[in-house]
Parts: C-alpha cells; structure tokens; sequence
C-alpha cells in the first residue's frame, strides 16, 4: 500500500510538488515502516521525526488534508477495512502538528511551492 501512496502523492497536482525531489524508494520504506509500527506490528521506525523530515517544506493544511484524501483513497483501492482506515488515521492524525508549520519557526529554508495553474 505503501507504495502506491507515495505513486499517488507524487503525481498530484496539490501536494505532487513536496516530493519532486525526494528518494521515492526511501519514502516508501519508511512509511511502510511508520505505518506497520503506528498499528502495533513488528516493525521499528527508523526516519527521522516528523518534525525533522517536514522542516523544509511550508506545508499548509489544504496540503496535510489533500495527503489525507490521498491515503483514504488508497486505502480504499486497497480493500483496508473502514476500521483499520479509521485506526491508521486516528494514529496519524496527532503528527499534523509537527507536519504543518512555517520557516519562521524552524530558521530552515523553505522549499518553493510549485506555482498554481493559470486558468484557461
């Protein structure tokens, strides 16, 4: 599942932008790893804080709730029951504080956002 999220972030047009330059093969280990360790399976978490992996980024919350559409619908394609969404969500939900945040808090660059689209 894992992978097809990060498959998924990547080509969107809100957030698709974050993670132009990001180790997409890394990603998708470590949040196979955050998610099997956030539900209690066997499996240590080895990335780095939320806080830290997010540093650079002015996430906003239009852009955490978009991930959020993003990863129920991929729960979805993926058959994860309506329970399991909810608990994986409940899980998650807490690290939106450390995910969303400005430049002036941290003192580290932010990376550009990718410019909206003109309208036609």
């Amino acid at each position: 599942m894992a992978n097809d999220f990060v498959t998924r972030m990547e080509q969107d047009a809100k957030i698709g932008s974050f993670f132009k330059d990001s180790n997409p093969e890394r990603l998708r280990k470590m949040l196979a790893e955050q998610f099997c360790a956030e539900l209690s399976g066997p499996c240590t978490y080895t990335g780095q804080t939320m806080q830290q992996s997010h540093a650079r980024f002015e996430i906003r919350r239009e852009h955490f709730n978009r991930l959020v559409e993003i990863l129920q619908d991929t729960m979805n394609a993926h058959s994860v029951p309506f329970w399991a969404q909810n608990k994986l969500l409940a899980k998650l939900a807490p690290m939106a504080r450390d995910v969303m945040h400005n430049a002036e808090r941290t003192g580290l660059p932010v990376a550009p956002l990718a410019p909206p689209p003109k309208p036609e």
